[in-house]
């Protein structure tokens, strides 16, 4: 079917069209970088995106913690094998999920991710030739590093400044409480769960198990626990150099 020739106001009228349409890129533009509500909603789908995978990283760095420092106290083969096993998994794991945090930031975050994974393969090479204590401090370090990291993407997103009092308690909840809180109950369940395995504490670990007591202790009401009913002893314990 052959089109007929446009008529002089409808070509007029397709080039008030045309010229509108910079008009309106533009104003989306303006309403998308500079608008409150739009700027906002924009903060909270890059969070959105970029923590859950911060939040994978320091969860399985919590766990592998653990279970190295279980790993040094094992005497049992059987159980030793599978933690090694378990620990390998978790490694593994650990690594996919830097590699994944690193392909969604850029710039300065990215760097300060590098240098962190850099820090996990150092350690994770080490692992055989530290000492308990070493290995537990180390693996303390990058998390700690990773909690300020997540700290710091919630404030660059806005996400403590939110209007809505609800999303704002949220997120300050979530992104700096808990976050604390679940640290200091991860290397509680290290040095316990080492403890359990030796029976007995050493006065290494009983400082570091009862200075770390204080925080899940406000939020649980007071927990009250008696030091010298532990067993304090050397036998067993590997530790090379004086870390206290």
């Amino acid at each position: 079917m052959k089109l007929r020739p446009l008529t002089l106001k409808e070509n007029l009228f397709l080039l008030q069209l045309l010229a509108l349409i910079p008009w309106i890129l533009g104003s989306i533009f303006i309403l998308w970088h500079y608008s409150p509500e739009i700027k906002q909603l924009r903060y909270r789908l890059e969070a959105k995106e970029k923590i859950p995978p911060l939040f994978e990283t320091i969860k399985l760095l919590q766990i592998h913690r653990g279970l190295c420092y279980l790993r040094y106290v094992t005497k049992d083969t059987k159980e030793l094998n599978q933690i090694k096993s378990t620990l390998q998994e978790i490694e593994n794991q650990i690594d996919s999920s830097f590699n994944k945090t690193l392909s969604i930031y850029s710039s300065e975050e990215r760097t300060l991710l590098l240098k962190y994974h850099k820090d996990w393969q150092k350690l994770k090479r080490d692992l055989l030739h530290i000492s308990p204590l070493e290995s537990f401090f180390q693996h303390t370090g990058i998390i700690v590093s990773l909690l300020q990291f997540l700290k710091a993407e919630g404030e660059k997103h806005r996400l403590f400044a939110e209007p809505d009092l609800y999303l704002r308690t949220l997120a300050q909840v979530s992104l700096l409480e808990l976050p604390n809180i679940v640290e200091a109950l991860g290397k509680l369940r290290a040095i316990g769960s080492a403890a359990v395995e030796r029976n007995h504490m050493p006065p290494e670990d009983k400082k570091i198990f009862f200075s770390e007591f204080s925080s899940p202790a406000r939020i649980s009401g007071g927990l009250t626990l008696d030091p010298f009913k532990y067993q304090v002893s050397e036998k067993n314990y590997y530790c090379p150099g004086k870390l206290f």
